[in-house]
């Protein structure tokens, strides 16, 4: 009933929208002539500010030199302008560097000389038909930026947060591990533990516990032949389970890490290895088989932490290496170029922080799970977000435009309910709201809830709810994680 009123509603602008369009046209010339004076007017401001070392007013110039009107990117001989940065192509070249040769726009200069002995390379100022001036600016011209440009007040908070959040952020499959989470998505497709344990006969716990222990030996042991043929017959032979403790937590780690990052894929096979891996929680199964299946989720917080990086989180390139990157009242040229910001941004970060304990590789992967993150977010909490904006600008709880109330009467164009206007706008108010905070924290409540199935401490019980027996877990870590208080 609510995205019918926010259609019928959205009609009403349509004649709006077309005068607004039409009066855009007409504008076209003025805005050409305005972008004229604005090219001329910002290469003055540039040759000021290097003249004088204004640097105060670095972040006010860049901001107007940007929304100068874009260049070819080659002119009529067929060379690159030099007028454009040499490693964006997209921004005006207004520094040379005097080691690289090369012209570069500000965000580009900064990018690439902040750190190594990059950072003292010298530059020069360039006129306004892309040559060299005669002014100089010697140094790390990077240090010498305002605090409004290297840091913004805000700047440890993000940070903070993004260390917090990542934490909860798995990290992307590689291909081998690809690899290993398809053969035991395959070995669980196939197997029939879950029919065989959920069943009524077995009221005897002491039977139940010996029907258990065949299953899960059953499956670690097809699962390690499937891996390695080898030691799966020296484990046929031995039964000791305990010397591939590490491979199982590894194998059993995997699609764990995947269903988060995935919630739309193995719905039946996620299934089938949580009852699985609850199973070998249980007291008496451990002590008997002497091994732990379960080892915590890597994350990039984990991973940086044991390599000692996280400093890598606090970088402010971070933002712009992990934003996604929509269509949305953009043209083509400027979706190309935050792509190659973006693809900027990546490169000197796994440049600038990659070592013999941390690799760009690994850089890499740490940024597109963060990027992953972000992505669901966008596709999932933004539009209810943007739903709830739509609700709060179109109506009003105490009030109502003819044709345009929220009322719903059960049996009423499929209505259940019977609900006043006021009532069933604070309902779809209260209810975006939930959804916003629960997709806000997705990753985070995963995390909790499969601690609390996966508990040595807390096993769960089966009981019958009237419905079917079931495991029932009580969810402690859940309740005090105290994320909605």
């Amino acid at each position: 009933m609510l995205f019918t009123h926010f259609r019928r509603k959205s009609d009403s602008t349509t004649e709006t929208e077309s005068e607004i369009s039409s009066d855009s046209s007409q504008s076209l010339e003025e805005q050409t002539e305005e972008n004229n004076v604005l090219d001329s007017e910002s290469r003055e401001v540039i040759t000021k500010l290097l003249d004088d070392k204004e640097i105060e007013n670095l972040e006010s110039v860049e901001h107007r030199v940007f929304n100068i009107k874009e260049s070819n990117l080659v002119d009529q001989d067929g060379d690159l302008d030099p007028h454009l940065c040499s490693e964006c192509l997209t921004g005006p070249a207004i520094l040379r560097c005097v080691e690289c040769q090369d012209a570069f726009c500000f965000t580009c200069f900064k990018m690439i000389h902040r750190s190594g002995n990059r950072q003292f390379h010298k530059t020069e100022s360039m006129d306004n038909d892309g040559d060299l001036s005669t002014s100089t600016v010697p140094g790390n011209f990077c240090s010498s930026l305002p605090p409004s440009v290297n840091a913004i007040s805000s700047k440890n908070e993000c940070s903070d947060l993004l260390i917090q959040r990542s934490k909860y952020i798995p990290l992307r499959l590689t291909l081998l591990e690809r690899k290993k989470m398809r053969l035991v998505e395959a070995t669980l497709h196939v197997s029939e533990y879950t029919d065989r344990m959920d069943v009524a006969k077995f009221i005897d716990k002491k039977n139940r516990t010996l029907q258990q222990l065949r299953e899960i030996c059953a499956i670690l042991t097809g699962v390690l032949i499937s891996l390695d043929y080898e030691e799966g017959q020296l484990l046929m032979d031995n039964r000791e389970f305990c010397k591939y403790e590490k491979i199982y937590q590894e194998l059993f780690e995997i699609p764990r890490r995947y269903k988060i990052l995935n919630p739309e894929r193995m719905r039946s096979s996620y299934g089938k290895l949580m009852y699985f891996l609850q199973d070998t929680c249980v007291s008496e199964i451990q002590n008997l088989l002497q091994l732990n299946c379960i080892r915590p989720m890597r994350t990039v917080y984990s991973l940086l932490a044991e390599r000692g990086k996280l400093a890598l989180l606090k970088d402010s390139t971070v933002e712009t290496a992990t934003k996604v990157i929509t269509s949305a009242g953009k043209s083509r040229s400027e979706v190309q170029r935050d792509i190659k910001k973006k693809n900027a941004a990546v490169a000197y970060l796994a440049r600038t922080y990659s070592s013999s304990s941390l690799s760009k590789e690994e850089i890499e992967r740490c940024l597109h799970s963060i990027n992953d993150n972000n992505t669901f977010l966008y596709a999932n909490r933004d539009p209810c977000e943007k739903m709830i904006g739509y609700l709060k600008k179109y109506f009003k709880p105490d009030s109502f435009e003819p044709g345009y109330s929220l009322v719903i009467t059960a049996g009423a164009d499929g209505a259940r309910l019977s609900h006043s206007h006021t009532r069933q706008y604070y309902y779809c108010l209260q209810s975006l709201t939930l959804w916003r905070e629960i997709l806000h924290n997705f990753y985070q409540l995963w995390f909790c809830t499969e601690k609390d199935l996966l508990s040595n401490s807390n096993s769960y019980e089966l009981k019958d709810t009237g419905q079917g027996r079931f495991n029932i877990n009580k969810n402690y870590k859940l309740f005090f994680n105290k994320l909605f208080f």
